[in-house]
């Protein structure tokens, strides 16, 4: 595994994934971060229907509240 640091969630800093699964006549959606390198992802959130970016946000601060060391690989 490469040598590399797990930076904050940010814009232009990490991935930040979405992901919608529809179904009859709805949608799931679930928003978390993910670092491309070694991983590692946040929690995800969402839920039905429409997405929220409440749940962006949650994903972000979960990230960065669980990486504050951003610890090296």
């Amino acid at each position: 595994m490469k040598k590399h640091k797990c930076w904050e969630a940010g814009i232009g800093e990490s991935k930040i994934i979405t992901e919608t699964t529809f179904g009859h006549g709805e949608s799931f959606h679930r928003t978390f971060v993910k670092c491309e390198i070694c991983g590692k992802e946040s929690k995800r959130f969402g839920g039905y229907n429409w997405f929220d970016d409440k749940d962006l946000r949650s994903a972000q601060e979960d990230w960065n509240t669980n990486n504050k060391n951003l610890m090296e690989y």
